[in-house]
This record gives structure tokens, C-alpha cells and sequence, in this order.
């Protein structure tokens, strides 16, 4: 695994999730320009001009970085999977061996609406690597409008540890050191100790989860069910200040907390999921809330729309209705848990993983 020691900084218990068979190469993030490189690295990310002495200052670049960075090392597949980082992309394409992307979301959501990704990379990526993995059936079209004709796209679905889940399911609700939240970690739990319904979502502070529409279909909701909480847990993104205020307009039972260790131990706690986004890749937090037994909801967006369909749940319109709608169904005892089987899940995606290089 190449690890940016940089990004490492920051949170340095990360490591220690990663199994033991699991070796590390220092790879870093800084970079070493000549003064026609930064030229091309600018107009290629800035202006998006891809022509021939461009290209040729950017593969000698990145050509280069990969020698200085892996000293000449060589490898037997290379695996480009968080699917961002447009440095990250760019030196993995210099790899001679079999190479594969992964695609975790809707990339075109992602420019549109976060700004977080660059089309030329992505286009340049998703034709020049040997496979293009998706964690979906639902992104496929989405990522063959970038990658175009020769792509090869193919499907492998993320593991899913849910004996993890299920373990720290049990454990006792815990607020970290750096945790924010608009209530203590006492008031946090007896609310989880009361008979009040408890609704919750898990997901980033960001405007592609959808937060602010769900609030907003909590409070028509607690119209009809008063005794009820919501419960947000995001771990990072820049609205958790704004959720703050709108909930807090809304109503004094939407919970907002920020940065949990162990988001799990309140999950297990509750009695539903809502996951309310606009777009998702698949939305793991829908698999964690199911591997815990509660029923979930989602949004009928493309990502999650697949796998809910295909496992027998529940989908609602993205829409302040739509949501207020699946919640009061869910009152009315009409949302019930998709109870996946995980093992068989597991097996499939790790023959998905295996079939990539055509390796036993």
C-alpha cells in the first residue's frame, strides 16, 4: 500500500485498522517541477489544455515521480482505489502492469456539485487503465460518459465487514475528544434510553447528503409523531455549523453531532435509517444500519436504488415528501429490515475482486 505520509499526519490511528499483511511505501504527496512541467501542470489542471507539448511535459513528469517515489520497484497489478487524488491517478497510469481504478460515486455529481474532481483526469484515467471498477451497477452509466466506448467497467462490490458492525454495535456510546454536538453526551444518552422513536442518519457534512431536506421532513413529521428524535452523526464536511442552525430553527429533537469514533454504538440504539441523499455511490451506511436489524429507508437515487431494489427495501422520492412519507410508514409498521445475507454478499463481491486481473 502506498501511503501519503502527509495525509498520515493527521490522524495517525488510522494505520492501526489495517491488517498485519497489509505493507506500507512512503509515498508522499510533494513533487518535484521543472520550470516547463509547472507550466504544463498548471495550464493541464487550471485551463484543461491536454495538447501535444502539454502531454509530453506531464508524462515526463509523472514518469519521472514514479521512479523517484517506488525507486524502480516492481509490481504484479497496481490498484488505484480511492478513485480521487488526481496526483495519486496520474502516477498510477505510469505503472507497466495491469492497473485498475476504482469509482465509488457519481463523478459527474461530484464536479457538479463539490468541485472535487477533475473531468480531464477522470476521462484520460478511465480509458488508459486496464479496468475500471465500479462499486455499483447503478454508477455505470454515469462513468461511461466519462470514460467513453473503451472503458472496461465492471462491477465489484465492496466487502462488507458486518461482524465489525455488529461489534461495535454493542459497545457503550462514547463521545471522542475532538466530538461536537449540540447536546451532551449525557443528554445523548437518555434520549437513547427513552421510548421516544429514534431516527437516524449517518453521512458527511456535505450538501449531496441531503440533511437539510430531511430535517425539513422531520419537522412536518413530528407533527403527527411528537414523541420522536432525529439523529445526524457526520464525521467531517463544511456544513455541520449550518445543520446546527437549521435544525435548531426547526426543532429542539434533531440531534447534530460531529466526529464519533464509533457512530455504530448510537445506530444500534435507534429504530430507523434514513439515508436522504441527492446521489450516492452505494451508501455503506445503509449496509451498517441493516447488518444492525433496523429497518432502513432510502432515497431513489442512483447508488443505493440497486441494491435496496434488489434486497427487498424500502425507496422514497428525494424529496421533503418523499421522506416525511417514508417515515410515517414507518409508524404505521410498513418498513420493515432487508436483512441481507452478508456471507453470500462477501463471496460475491470477493469473486468480483478476483475475476479483475483473471489471477486465482
Amino acid at each position: 500500500m502506498a501511503i501519503d505520509e502527509e495525509a498520515l499526519s493527521k490522524d495517525c490511528k488510522r494505520l492501526s485498522i489495517l491488517p498485519k499483511e497489509a505493507y506500507f511505501i512512503p509515498a508522499g504527496n510533494t513533487m518535484h517541477f521543472s520550470i516547463g512541467e509547472a507550466l504544463a501542470y498548471y495550464l493541464y489542471f487550471h485551463w484543461n489544455k491536454n495538447g501535444k507539448w502539454v502531454k509530453n511535459k506531464m508524462n515526463r513528469l509523472f514518469q519521472r515521480e514514479c521512479r523517484r517515489r517506488f525507486q524502480g520497484a516492481t509490481f504484479d497489478q497496481v490498484i488505484q482505489y480511492t478513485g480521487y487524488e488526481v496526483r495519486h491517478i496520474k502516477l498510477y497510469q505510469q505503472f507497466s502492469c495491469p492497473s485498475a481504478i476504482w469509482v465509488h460515486n457519481d463523478m459527474l455529481e461530484e464536479i457538479k456539485l463539490r468541485k472535487n474532481q477533475h473531468l480531464l483526469t477522470l476521462q484520460e484515467a478511465y480509458r488508459s487503465y486496464d479496468v475500471v471498477a465500479i462499486v455499483t451497477a447503478d454508477l455505470y452509466e454515469a462513468t461511461r460518459k466519462i470514460g467513453g466506448e473503451t472503458a472496461k467497467i465492471v462491477t465489484v462490490n465492496n466487502c462488507h465487514n458486518y461482524k465489525e458492525v455488529q461489534r461495535k454495535g454493542k459497545l457503550s456510546i462514547k463521545f471522542d475528544l475532538d466530538t461536537q454536538s449540540n447536546v451532551t453526551e449525557e443528554q445523548l444518552l437518555q434520549i437513547v434510553a427513552s421510548d421516544a422513536t429514534r431516527v437516524i442518519t449517518v453521512g458527511r457534512f456535505s450538501p449531496e447528503k441531503g440533511h437539510f431536506m430531511l430535517i425539513e421532513a422531520f419537522g412536518k413529521y413530528l407533527q403527527t409523531y411528537p414523541d420522536s428524535y432525529l439523529i445526524i452523526i457526520g464525521g467531517h464536511g463544511p456544513l455541520y455549523e449550518e445543520t446546527i442552525e437549521v435544525a435548531g430553527k426547526v426543532s429542539d429533537r434533531i440531534i447534530v453531532i460531529k466526529s464519533l469514533t464509533n457512530p455504530m454504538a448510537v445506530m444500534a440504539q435507534c429504530d430507523l435509517f434514513v439515508l436522504s441523499s441527492y446521489y450516492e455511490g452505494l451508501g455503506l451506511t445503509l449496509l451498517e444500519a441493516d447488518a444492525l436489524g433496523l429497518p432502513t429507508i432510502s432515497t431513489d437515487v442512483q447508488g443505493p436504488r440497486g441494491f435496496v431494489k434488489e434486497h427487498g427495501g424500502t425507496l422514497v422520492a428525494p424529496t421533503v415528501e418523499g421522506l416525511q412519507q417514508g417515515m410515517e410508514a414507518f409508524m404505521k409498521q410498513k418498513i420493515k429490515p432487508m436483512s441481507v445475507d452478508y456471507e453470500a454478499y462477501n463471496q460475491k463481491a470477493v469473486a468480483q475482486f478476483k475475476e479483475l486481473f483473471e489471477y486465482e
